[in-house]
């Protein structure tokens, strides 16, 4: 299934990028767009950066429980007005400058700082479970928020007028030998930063209880309960250790690849220190399925992939520092780096969802009307068909009163008269069935009555095709 969320990795690397570009940039409107838990961030700088003499114009886009980075492609909104969340956003932080975008701890949760001093802000994007937007004072006092939560068993409130919980996040720590020796075994021991340190999002974990806890039987399982990695980055560390399985790998390992696995790990956390201090530079690294008949060797390795290409897979990390085979098969994949960093890499990778989520939608809504409108001709053929029978029935009714047009001149008379004479309905219809049985030929005519209707129903015979007709 294709990745759809950030890990902590990703969000260090992409609050390193927004520094670089959207720090001391000032934000000139804020935007919801139709699913309520999307918005993106107007920001702009003055001096004429631009061809035009404008300032320098920067879009970035948060999704609750997902994302964040800068994007270039236009979105439709249908809704004219803000809704009451992103108004009042609108009201504290409209016109104020991006004074920080920082990473919460080492988890999944970046808080964006607006102005300074009396007026400071703090926009905190919650990127784990089910997500949230939360906007807190300079003294993180939560002032709105998307989604009000509240778990009275961890002591956890997230509502208006509350404080905001920064102590819940884990904080980074670098893994030593002897933690991931425990960690490998499955010992007791706590592993990794201390209950203090735990966080919301990966790096969630349960203390360990009385109990001896059941050994891991993999990798993943392993360094993903101990120290709140994520799979991927599990994996990555395992193949740069030389372990062929990745994080599938079985548990317990040799020495050998122990220390190999322990050196990776430290590579990584030399990695996410340099991100976050600005020495490390992120990659933009992204993975898509290679379409029917084209071949991994098909093109150049390096060749950026379209708004049209199937995405599975981004990674802020070098696509080259690790050692085959990789986590995707080359035979159906193809791994490349996209020109201009790490941004442009997630505003390709999720723009090409959204673009195939909208034509999805456009197909729907077309296959819908195709429908609809398929309906609206058979009942409309169904209609004339009907109403042909009808002409057809009403000109053969015609045709044969002008061919029994004396006998039909009998029959009105004949009723007309009785009424005229004062004879009520019901002695009409008795006479006239009196008559009919004995042998009167006017009177056989009339099969049925409708006086109240002023409508007489009579048998006439067919001389064209010899059938007798109710007319």
């Amino acid at each position: 299934m294709p990745k759809q969320k950030f890990n902590s990795h990703d969000i260090a690397a992409s609050c390193a990028t927004l520094r670089a570009k959207v720090l001391g940039a000032w934000l000139a409107n804020i935007f919801d767009l139709d699913d309520k838990r999307t918005l993106l961030l107007k920001f702009t700088r003055s001096g004429g950066a631009t061809e035009s003499g404008e300032g320098e114009k920067t879009t970035v886009l948060l999704e609750s429980g997902a994302r964040f980075h800068t994007t270039s492609y236009a979105r439709e909104r249908k809704a004219d007005q803000p809704s009451k969340f992103n108004a009042k956003l609108r009201m504290h932080l409209r016109g104020k400058r991006l004074n920080g975008v920082n990473q919460m701890g080492a988890d999944r949760a970046v808080a964006f700082t607006f102005g300074a001093g009396d007026t400071e802000h703090h926009l905190v994007l919650e990127l784990y479970a089910q997500g949230n937007i939360v906007l807190c004072d300079r003294e993180w006092r939560i002032l709105t928020l998307l989604r009000p939560h509240r778990d009275d068993a961890r002591g956890l409130v997230l509502l208006g007028n509350h404080p905001y919980p920064r102590e819940r996040f884990r904080r980074h720590v670098r893994v030593d030998s002897d933690a991931l020796v425990a960690a490998l075994e499955g010992k007791d021991e706590q592993l990794g930063p201390k209950d203090e340190d735990k966080g919301e999002g990966e790096g969630a974990r349960e203390t360990p209880g009385a109990a001896k806890r059941r050994a891991p039987g993999t990798v993943r399982e392993a360094l993903c309960k101990a120290f709140g990695f994520g799979p991927p980055v599990v994996d990555r560390a395992a193949r740069m250790a030389g372990i062929v399985d990745g994080a599938a790998a079985k548990t317990p390992l040799d020495a050998e690849r122990v220390a190999a696995l322990g050196a990776s790990l430290g590579a990584i956390d030399d990695w996410f220190e340099g991100v976050t201090n600005g020495r490390v530079e992120p990659r933009g690294v992204v993975t898509w399925r290679l379409k029917e008949g084209e071949s991994g060797e098909d093109g150049e390795s390096g060749s950026s992939p379209s708004l049209e290409a199937d995405f599975e897979d981004f990674s802020p990390f070098p696509a080259d520092d690790v050692p085959p085979p990789g986590p995707f098969d080359p035979k159906v994949f193809r791994t490349t780096e996209v020109s201009g960093g790490v941004d442009a890499a997630l505003d390709l990778f999720f723009a090409s969802f959204e673009a195939r989520r909208d034509r999805s939608q456009r197909e729907k809504s077309a296959n819908a009307a195709a429908k609809k409108l398929e309906k609206v001709r058979r009942d409309q053929e169904a209609r004339v068909r009907a109403l042909e029978k009808e002409r057809e029935s009403q000109e053969l009714a015609a045709t044969l009163i002008e061919y029994n047009l004396t006998q039909v001149d009998a029959v009105l008379a004949a009723v007309n008269g009785a009424l005229a004479g004062g004879m009520a309905w019901d002695d009409l219809t008795l006479m006239i069935k009196e008559e009919a049985r004995a042998g009167n030929p006017v009177a056989r005519l009339v099969k049925t009555l409708d006086l109240p209707n002023n409508k007489v129903t009579v048998t006439l015979k067919n001389h064209l095709d010899v059938d007798d007709v109710d007319d």
